[in-house]
């Protein structure tokens, strides 16, 4: 049984949902993304854990999972779900990221705005780590997933053989 909920004054691309568990202890928010090859459900069993510690949780889910069209690339997710869901929350959060959700993050970070409602980064496997320092063809992987996603709306993951959805 999933615990989450979708947040209902969503008006962005992609989905909020919130850990709908109820703890003693308030601690500040989390504010959590998926990677690449995954869905808010990947990210339920460290929310939980989280939640259980006394902090309300959020999971953002880009557009393009579970047949919701859009099509988009790591600057869009920053520009768009990140960038709304930081906005959604009442005060400043701690983000987690996995891979790709990682990067986008990073990329939201960029603007000054959300920056300022930001208590921490957690990166978990966030292939940008150092990108401008990477090897051309790390970087060119990169960026042939952000044109993936740009020209399916979603990473195919019969293309990648990667993850648990398409």
């Amino acid at each position: 049984m999933s615990h989450l909920v979708a947040y209902e004054h969503w008006a962005g691309p992609g989905q909020l949902f919130w850990l709908n568990v109820q703890t003693a202890a308030s601690r500040a928010p989390v504010l959590m993304t998926h990677g690449t090859f995954s869905t808010a459900e990947t990210m339920t069993p460290m929310a939980m854990a989280l939640a259980a510690a006394g902090h309300p949780v959020w999971i953002i889910e880009w557009r393009g999972r579970k047949g919701r069209p859009g099509a988009f690339d790591f600057y869009d997710l920053a520009e768009g779900e990140i960038t709304q869901a930081l906005a959604a929350i009442d005060e400043p959060a701690h983000l987690l990221a996995h891979s790709g959700g990682g990067l986008a993050m990073c990329f939201a970070l960029l603007d000054p705005i959300n920056r300022a409602r930001v208590r921490s980064l957690i990166l978990l496997a966030t292939q940008g780590t150092r990108l401008t320092e990477a090897p051309r063809l790390r970087y060119a992987g990169v960026r042939a997933m952000d044109l993936l996603g740009r020209v399916f709306g979603r990473w195919p993951r019969a293309l990648t053989r990667i993850g648990p959805c398409d």
